[in-house]
């Protein structure tokens, strides 16, 4: 084999080699599940509690609720890859804010906030007027 042949073919299986793992950064994090569906769209102003799913257990989350800019008293409770915030009383058409800060178990960070606005269970009816 040429001595050309043999750098291209060295050439090649490093090329591989770092391509298929071999300077593999470790994943991060992402929320993979959540119960507020399509926040950008309202969430409904009867939850109670937001779960969020992620994609690598947490070994630290910190959590802020704002409304209309002030921060909100809530609980936090993390299990696993699972993180709850309960203790929410949202008002109708009120705007609301989540921080979020994680630390998945490896290390991974990740760092978020959700912008969304509380949208009425239901509207009030209004009664026919009399003929």
């Amino acid at each position: 084999m040429s001595k050309k042949k043999k750098i291209v073919s060295l050439i090649t299986i490093l090329l591989l080699i770092f391509s298929f793992g071999g300077c593999k950064e470790k994943s991060g994090l992402s929320i993979i599940d959540s119960n507020l569906g399509n926040y950008q769209q309202g969430v409904k102003a009867d939850t109670k509690q937001v779960r969020l799913e992620f994609n690598q257990p947490l070994a630290e989350a910190d959590i802020a609720v704002e409304e209309n800019g002030t921060e909100l008293k809530t609980k936090v409770e993390i299990s696993e890859a699972e993180l709850v915030i309960s203790n929410l009383d949202l008002i109708p058409r009120a705007q609301y804010k989540l921080i979020l800060t994680a630390t998945s178990n490896n290390g991974a960070k990740m760092n978020n906030s959700y912008q969304f606005v509380a949208e009425p269970v239901s509207y009030p009816e209004v009664e026919r007027e009399n003929k």
